[in-house]
């Protein structure tokens, strides 16, 4: 699903942006040289959603007497939370010395274009507009 784009999506005014052509940097895009109104169909400022699957590996407690089933069950068909698990995972992508601790053991594969459906039922937030 195609993103409303903001006013502002492109905009790097920075001065050493812009060097070559000063007068461009608040009404062009930074990434495609274009005016912000008319971005290139490959410019990186217009967004889509999708959908992804997120596959990562963490050391994580379990009940001492659980065996292997025991805990797939706990963690996929019973009533735990994974709220807790992504707090964890959330503290272990903070970087110490520029180093991430998940970005080696973890990865997100593309399933599929996200629809209106997948925005209530997956509950994704729009961004606001402009």
């Amino acid at each position: 699903m195609k993103l409303a784009i903001p006013p502002d999506s492109g905009i790097r005014d920075h001065p050493s942006n812009w060097t070559h052509a000063p007068e461009k940097a608040k009404t062009h895009c930074f990434y495609c040289g274009e005016p912000i109104s008319k971005h290139k169909d490959d410019c990186v400022v217009p967004q889509r959603t999708v959908i992804v699957e997120f596959k990562t590996q963490m050391v994580i407690s379990m009940p001492a007497s659980w065996s292997e089933e025991d805990i797939n069950f706990g963690m996929n068909d019973s009533c735990a939370c994974m709220s807790r698990y992504v707090e964890q995972l959330a503290k272990e992508t903070e970087q110490e010395e520029g180093v991430c601790h998940i970005c080696s053991r973890s990865e997100m594969r593309f399933i599929r274009e996200a629809t209106e459906e997948d925005h209530h039922s997956l509950s994704y937030i729009l961004p606001k507009e402009g």
